[in-house]
């Protein structure tokens, strides 16, 4: 294993244990047995590291799926696409590991560390769903109005239903979430 992925199991196993919040240099660096010198010279910036763990643990093999497949319908192809942000229903833990990056970002207890995983996080989010809804602008199946409407109405969307999958009763389990994503995009983003 070469010195940078040595750097990245340290910071999982770090966020693992202690919260993205808990990810610094000087605790990634002792936790890897390395100074942090030599950190910097594989991750010269913090963000830098930030934006490498943040791909991982947040988006674990988010893809493009089917988007570009014609043969495919474009609310099943941006469905398959966007449903990727929702947890599993057999993954709870991501859903509160979501809600834990947020926390770390904003309120009494918010971090520089954490604001800077939840631009990260959001900037691969927002970089992913342009794509997509830049391919289907491409084939002209898209509803009226700015592609950017279309980004942040996705985006929204899938916030409050990671939100509503929090609330104790609320009966939105990541089915249900599916569900509703499905509808809205049907009634607001793609055209019949």
């Amino acid at each position: 294993m070469n010195r940078r992925e040595e750097i990245l199991q340290a910071a999982r196993a770090l966020a693992a244990e202690h919260g993205v919040a808990a990810l610094s240099v000087r605790a990634v660096a002792a936790r890897a047995g390395i100074g942090a010198s030599t950190l910097r010279h594989h991750f010269p910036a913090q963000r830098d590291l930030y934006d490498a763990v943040v791909a991982e643990l947040f988006d674990p093999g988010l893809g493009d799926l089917r988007i570009e497949d014609r043969r495919v319908d474009p609310l099943e192809r941006l469905l398959e696409c966007v449903g990727q942000f929702l947890p599993a229903e057999d993954a709870p833990p991501a859903l509160g590991g979501w809600f834990a990056l947020h926390a770390a970002s904003a309120g009494p207890g918010s971090t520089e560390q954490g604001r800077a995983l939840v631009a990260a996080v959001d900037a691969s989010s927002r970089a992913s769903t342009v794509r997509w809804i830049d391919l289907l602008a491409e084939e002209g199946v898209l509803r009226r109005g700015p592609l950017e409407q279309h980004v942040e109405l996705i985006l929204a969307l899938v916030d409050g239903l990671r939100l509503r999958m929090l609330v104790p009763g609320s009966g939105t389990t990541p089915g249900r979430a599916l569900e509703v994503l499905a509808a809205a995009l049907e009634r607001a983003v793609i055209r019949d």
